[in-house]
């Protein structure tokens, strides 16, 4: 039963790891021909400095839990 819990706690956090590189390359992939090239690093550098902060535990905490389910 632990390690249930141990692949589901890993699979949840790839879910979200995933999502948020995905999600964040696809919302500016589409529309990346409407902005100039100083709006679209600002836009980059907002969008970094808002998922620097839990991507600091979640990164780590996947990796650790998908090492554990292995």
């Amino acid at each position: 039963m632990k390690t249930r819990w141990i692949d589901f706690i890993g699979l949840f956090l790839l879910l979200l790891v995933t999502g948020l590189f995905w999600g964040t390359w696809f919302a500016l992939s589409q529309s990346i021909s409407g902005f100039s090239p100083a709006e679209f690093i600002h836009i980059g550098k907002v969008i970094i400095s808002n998922v620097a902060w839990p991507m600091r535990f979640i990164l780590p905490g996947c990796l650790l839990f998908m090492l554990l389910s292995i």
